[in-house]
């Protein structure tokens, strides 16, 4: 008896425990890729570009708003950015943005990826 009522718990409080968001449906990301453009800086910041290829395969223009993230060797995020823009139905888009980084920080990065 106890063991189908554990089952039915753990069933009911699987939601709270999954992640709350995903990569949006319809939306295919590669060449995820960044570039130091200028830097550093007097506070050793540097400038870096991150750029996304979005590939919208829906019949509608998709608001695009994904974070990408940084992470170190030992799998912690060190640093992450929004991107955003539209993409047109059943078209490719390069999206991309800049932002400043610690150079400090920047030097810890082993991989960027995006956050679903």
């Amino acid at each position: 008896m106890l063991r189908p009522l554990l089952t039915f718990a753990l069933i009911l409080t699987l939601p709270l425990i999954s992640p709350a968001t995903s990569l949006p449906k319809g939306l295919e990301f590669s060449g995820l890729a960044h570039k130091v453009v200028d830097g550093p800086d007097e506070d050793s910041d540097l400038e870096i570009s991150v750029k996304v290829n979005v590939r919208n395969t829906t019949g509608k223009d998709r608001d695009v708003k994904i974070k990408v993230r940084a992470v170190d060797a030992e799998e912690y995020e060190v640093f992450d950015m929004p991107i955003t823009g539209i993409v047109n139905a059943h078209e490719t888009r390069v999206l991309t943005d800049t932002q400043f980084i610690s150079e400090k920080v920047y030097r810890t990065i082993v991989r960027w990826e995006i956050e679903d």
